[in-house]
């Protein structure tokens, strides 16, 4: 925090962010009290931000302040009624200016140039699968980055790197499979899904029926993953019965497609262009697809580790959360765990402190260890999966240098984070 203004960018409509749950709205009413101003501009209403005029929307700061006790009494109320779907029950901004006929976040009447940032500190929190970029707009990221960079050298811009970053001995087991196999007679990825049937045995030498995860490399969140699991009794679906397929998280089906490879690779791809609502393949899931063993532990939850960069340039822990997962997601056969979806409830990790803190520590060394390679990274997300519900084993599931989350905990938790924040940089 070097100077007493503050942009924020997001890609999203500021005034449906909930509050309670919302992680970029916790950073403007936490903020708030260290800024003169703060602006919020949309990237997916102003594209072109850095060589064009664009609006913004700018926060009342008076109405901030009352937010921010408002935002902890929502989040206490969502953590301790996890077990239910109350979503619905929680308010947006806009609902918040409804009721005090006052705007939170007012629209700017003219727009401004992206020199008229010079004396703003800038937080970046967008995200790379909404618009401006796919598979809703054409815009690429990293270009985006690098011209973020070019007029703001201290932001947080991580150019080239992917939200699904793999770290040998942390990650999960992983094959990675060019997109463009899936339309060739190739047996590559007949190998590939072999491969990692293998480390799933490994993991679970009494299954007899083995389930692996396709997910996209580059795209963030749940976007693009499902699970399949190959069935080896009467009941498995039948090989000749793909045209009924809906989009889901899971799939099951007959193991004797193993032996198929062309039957194989029309199969997955089918899957994948379901999940992108029949659109071509490319424009969810980029050139790479990873394909994993299905671990357990997400039956009931997974982790996410905040890590944040101080101002001596060192990554740090600053704090973390479990993930719970909803009961009634449960239900409907999905198994992420994205908390702004309604998918899990965040909950305290204390009764697995004695296995989390030891590999989170594990992550951070690897970080600063590679502090070049993550240079221009001021902030991480790590989700991180147990192999069964007993949460000894963890593997690293994936690295979120995009918009990650900030840990939806309130009281000595919060006050946690928001000190963390405080000695971070941004």
């Amino acid at each position: 925090m070097s100077k007493n203004k503050l942009a924020i960018l997001i890609n999203e409509d500021p005034k449906n962010m909930v509050i309670g749950l919302n992680s970029t709205l916790l950073y403007m009413v936490f903020l708030n009290q260290f800024y003169e101003k703060i602006i919020i501009i949309r990237l997916d209403e102003n594209p072109n931000f850095l060589t064009d005029y664009f609006d913004y929307y700018q926060l009342d700061q008076i109405l901030a302040n009352q937010l921010l006790p408002q935002y902890e009494t929502a989040n206490q109320n969502l953590r301790e009624n996890y077990q239910k779907n109350i979503l619905n029950k929680f308010i947006t901004i806009n609902d918040l200016s409804q009721q005090l006929t006052r705007d939170v976040l007012k629209k700017s009447l003219f727009k401004i140039s992206v020199d008229s940032l010079n004396d703003y500190d800038i937080l970046n929190r967008v995200e790379p699968m909404k618009a401006p970029f796919p598979p809703a707009g054409s815009h690429n990221i990293n270009i985006f980055l690098e011209q973020l960079l070019k007029k703001f050298s201290t932001v947080h811009a991580p150019l080239n790197l992917s939200d699904k970053e793999i770290i040998d001995g942390l990650s999960t087991p992983t094959q990675i499979i060019d997109s463009s196999f899936l339309d060739e007679a190739s047996k590559t990825l007949q190998e590939k899904i072999l491969l990692v049937i293998q480390d799933y045995q490994k993991l679970y030498p009494k299954s007899n029926s083995p389930k692996i995860v396709f997910k996209p490399k580059d795209s963030a969140q749940s976007l693009g993953v499902f699970s399949l699991e190959f069935l080896n009794n009467h009941d498995a679906p039948s090989l000749d019965n793909t045209n009924s397929l809906t989009k889901k998280q899971q799939y099951q089906i007959d193991q004797n497609i193993l032996q198929d490879s062309p039957k194989l690779n029309d199969f997955i791809k089918k899957i994948c262009q379901i999940q992108n609502f029949e659109k071509p393949i490319y424009e969810l899931y980029g050139e790479q697809i990873l394909i994993q063993p299905f671990l357990a532990g997400i039956n009931i939850g997974d982790f996410r580790t905040i890590i944040f960069k101080d101002k001596s340039q060192k990554f740090f822990i600053a704090g973390g959360v479990f993930r719970k997962k909803n009961l009634q997601t449960i239900q409907e056969n999905n198994f992420t765990t994205c908390a702004t979806t309604g998918q899990s409830m965040p909950v305290s990790c204390e009764q697995f402190e004695k296995y989390l803190q030891p590999f989170n520590q594990k992550i951070v060394d690897y970080l600063n260890r590679h502090s070049q390679k993550y240079r221009l990274v001021n902030f991480v997300g790590a989700d991180i999966i147990a192999s069964d519900i007993t949460c000894q084993n963890l593997w690293l599931g994936e690295l979120n240098f995009h918009c990650p989350a900030l840990i939806s905990m309130i009281g000595k938790d919060l006050e946690f984070v928001k000190s963390a924040i405080n000695n971070s940089i941004f």
